[in-house]
């Protein structure tokens, strides 16, 4: 995929999912450069989503399975078993050489955070985080997420994104 093909993905994807294209594309910005192909295995990662079932179906062992669910896929860096939960059955291969379909498996999650947290920053924090985690940062200066460093990015990639007409 070419850097145009891989925004208009993005655009398509968020469009169809009623996700603002820009938020979309400033995560996967933050997350892999843009890269449609990119991976990342994620060795903490201990939230599995029926790899029994699943590496059954799919003809591969449950460690593979495991394995698989603990990586991040795509553009939006998507992990393997968010894939799962949202209903994938295939091998999650399928997602290091169908960029699309990493593409809009992160925006479906995305869309699910905006729905479940409300807010913009909160949703990105989630989106990194699995739910937007905050800590006090002193007496009457409120507070700010777990991992602002990353929700600044994103919002600071949002700002600099042309909106869609």
């Amino acid at each position: 995929m070419t850097p145009d093909q891989v925004i208009e993905a993005i655009r398509s994807a968020a469009e169809r999912e009623g996700v603002d294209p820009r938020l979309a594309t400033a995560i996967a910005l933050v997350e892999s450069g843009g890269d449609p192909l990119a991976i990342r295995f994620e060795p903490n990662w201990k939230y599995f989503y029926q790899p029994e079932i699943l590496a059954h179906r799919n003809r591969i062992t449950q460690d593979t399975e495991r394995v698989l669910q603990s990586c991040s896929y795509g553009a939006l860096q998507v992990i393997g078993a968010v894939v799962r939960e949202q209903g994938f059955q295939g091998t999650l291969m399928e997602l290091a050489y169908r960029p699309e379909l990493a593409i809009h498996h992160g925006v479906k999650k995305l869309k699910s955070c905006l729905e479940r947290f409300g807010s913009v920053p909160s949703a990105i924090a989630a989106y990194n985080a699995g739910t937007p985690r905050k800590i006090e940062i002193g007496p009457g200066a409120g507070v700010k997420f777990v991992n602002q460093d990353y929700v600044t990015k994103v919002l600071s990639h949002l700002d600099t994104l042309t909106p869609v007409a």
